[in-house]
């Protein structure tokens, strides 16, 4: 299995008990002392799914299966209670052409199902939605270098089949303590140039700051959610302390690690993409196997050992390549289109389409390149929505 598949795919032991909370415990912010993992569903009498009862699992026996990327996350759950089977999923989709992100998402469709929406589906107990509508909003997500999500905080509203009676629910994977200010990194690490939403959990409306040690890095206003993000992509090589401040109030430090490697791939799809299904990855020759042949006609890039990526790079068949860009490339080199491919990940293409763009390339006389910076898009069999990579390369 890749290591992006295996980033992916998060199995952790986790609480499954079932106990009846109040339903003014808050779906949406159950009081915690600690980074948790929990689900709680609730909903009123007439509600398909769980037939008017309230249920909670967390740390105390069990296991709770959780997966997914940016693109799509599912929590599968299944355990013995008392009178039967327990058994709840939960899957939430980014909108085709999209990524899971912080933020509220209305008007939300099946998962699966969903296309330009944001997906929902909650099911439990043998019983499932055919079809719904409601709401999702996402508090925190984190990834980590390798693509797969290490901390959410979120909650959902659905409505099963046309019902009026809503399922509320809430869930949290190792999510951080909320405090008057919580701030996350979507990415805790990333290589030069491959950005990171910062978001801050604060009172609605409310104007937060963002710091990198002492240094003012930007400056955002609070949704009606009390999120507030800044996304940056211009934080120096080295690891940083960042915080976030709302009047007298401020975050604990989250630590962002940007890695200063010469050499780095790093890519971003979505879903609907088709190969990548909407993870974020980056790689390193420290992080990860990744030889690298490169001249002037032909450039290929293996992300080996655990992880399984290959793009390969062409010059047009009569010429080199320069700096500059490339429209209409193809799987192959022609005459007059350069050649980009990329594969991997357990999903490959019969087409790909897209552009090149080489920002700056050096070489010597027998073609063979030094040090290559480019950036490249790749439509997967004649999709809509691309795959994006950034490549900076210098010979050792």
């Amino acid at each position: 299995m890749s290591r992006l598949s295996r980033a992916i795919l998060i199995v952790a032991s986790l609480a499954a008990a079932a106990v009846v909370v109040p339903a003014t415990d808050s779906v949406a912010g159950v009081s915690r002392h600690g980074p948790t993992s929990f689900l709680t569903v609730a909903g009123a009498a007439g509600e398909p799914i769980t037939q008017g009862k309230v249920w909670t699992f967390d740390d105390t026996d069990g296991l709770l299966q959780f997966s997914g990327n940016e693109g799509r996350l599912t929590w599968r759950l299944s355990t013995r209670y008392g009178d039967g089977n327990t058994d709840y999923e939960v899957e939430l989709a980014a909108p085709v052409g999209g990524q899971l992100t912080t933020g509220t998402y209305t008007n939300v469709a099946r998962a699966g199902f969903n296309g330009t929406h944001a997906g929902l589906s909650v099911s439990g107990q043998g019983r499932a939605c055919n079809t719904l509508t409601g709401s999702v909003l996402i508090r925190s997500i984190t990834t980590n270098q390798f693509g797969g999500v290490t901390e959410l905080d979120a909650s959902f509203t659905q409505y099963c089949d046309g019902s009026k009676v809503p399922l509320n629910g809430s869930l949290q994977y190792h999510a951080p303590v909320r405090h008057a200010v919580t701030l996350t990194s979507s990415h805790p690490v990333t290589v030069l140039g491959q950005p990171t939403t910062l978001t801050a959990q604060v009172h609605r409306g409310s104007s937060v700051f963002f710091y990198d040690g002492t240094k003012r890095i930007g400056r955002a206003k609070a949704d009606s959610f009390g999120l507030a993000r800044l996304t940056t992509a211009t934080l120096k090589a080295g690891t940083h302390q960042l915080t976030a401040r709302r009047g007298k109030h401020s975050s604990v430090r989250v630590r962002q690690r940007v890695d200063g490697s010469a050499t780095s791939f790093w890519f971003r799809s979505v879903g609907g993409d088709g190969l990548a299904t909407g993870a974020t990855a980056a790689y390193t020759p420290t992080s990860s196997q990744m030889p690298i042949s490169a001249t002037t006609r032909k450039i290929t890039v293996d992300v080996g050992g655990d992880a399984s990526w290959d793009v390969v790079v062409q010059s047009p068949t009569r010429t080199a390549l320069r700096p500059g860009t490339y429209e209409h490339t193809q799987q192959g080199p022609t005459a007059t289109s350069a050649g980009v491919m990329m594969y991997g990940g357990g999903n490959a293409c019969d087409t790909q389409s897209g552009s090149l763009h080489v920002s700056s390339l050096r070489a010597n006389k027998r073609g063979v390149i030094t040090a290559v910076a480019l950036s490249f898009a790749v439509y997967c069999n004649g999709s809509a929505y691309p795959l994006r990579g950034t490549l900076h390369y210098t010979a050792a």
